[in-house]
This record gives C-alpha cells, sequence and structure tokens, in this order.
C-alpha cells in the first residue's frame, strides 16, 4: 500500500503558518547557546567538537535531573 501526499492547495493558496510562540528572554538565550553548541559540534577542530559535546551534555544533565 503506498502512502498518498495531501493533495496541493486550491487557487495557489499557501497554508496558513501556524503561529511561532513567543520566547522568554531566558528562553531564547537557551535556544541560542544550544544551537552554537551544535553548530560548534560540527566543527572540523577535534577540541571544539569536544568542547560542545560536553556543553551539550551538561545542559541535556541538568534539564532532565530529578528534583528531589
Amino acid at each position: 500500500m503506498v502512502a498518498q501526499s495531501a493533495p496541493p492547495a486550491e487557487n495557489g493558496a499557501k497554508k496558513p503558518e501556524p503561529a511561532k510562540a513567543e520566547l522568554s528572554a531566558e528562553d531564547q538565550e537557551l535556544k541560542d547557546a544550544l544551537l552554537l553548541m551544535v553548530t560548534r559540534a560540527g566543527d572540523a577542530d577535534v577540541g571544539v567538537q569536544r568542547l560542545a559535546l560536553e556543553g551539550l551534555r551538561r545542559e541535556i544533565r541538568s534539564a532532565t535531573r530529578c528534583a528531589a
């Protein structure tokens, strides 16, 4: 069975884009830091990659740590 794609919009109309949620200043700062670390993880320098991955690991651990 082959999955069918959605039919194209009529009259060339585009689908309305979902509204983007506003981020708080703290959340925007975290997002920017994470994006920078992801970018640096793809760097050619192994030292830069290691630091970026360590930073991502630290952020993930702090975000998923159980509050006891």
